[in-house]
């Protein structure tokens, strides 16, 4: 699992899921644990609801092996090519930047 690169603030969960993020990325932050853990984005969302960021699920969770309260928290991997899903979710990314250019005037109504 890579280290933790940044903190992604409070962005919901439903936007990372919405993203095609499938997993969270949770890493203990004590002095000498280093314990890291890949949740799925699925059990948080029931467990602590869409709206859920990634700030509340650092400031929560509590680590498996030290028991200290508080960690990084950070989207897991987006699909790559050959997952299960990859092509749905990179249609549905293309038609979210195809929109987004439209609408900033960047990219003509015919494509």
């Amino acid at each position: 699992m890579p280290r933790p690169t940044r903190t992604f603030g409070y962005w919901s969960l439903e936007h990372w899921w919405r993203a095609g993020c499938r997993a969270v990325e949770i890493h203990c932050t004590a002095p000498g644990c280093g314990h890291a853990a890949e949740v799925p984005l699925a059990d948080l969302l029931r467990q602590v609801g869409h709206q859920a960021s990634f700030v509340a699920i650092a400031r929560a969770a509590r680590c498996r092996r030290c028991r200290r309260r508080g960690c990084h928290a950070q989207p897991g991997e987006l699909p790559g090519e050959g997952d299960p899903g990859y092509e749905d979710w990179l249609a549905q990314e293309v038609e979210r930047c195809e929109t987004f250019l439209r609408r900033a005037g960047r990219l003509s109504p015919e494509g």
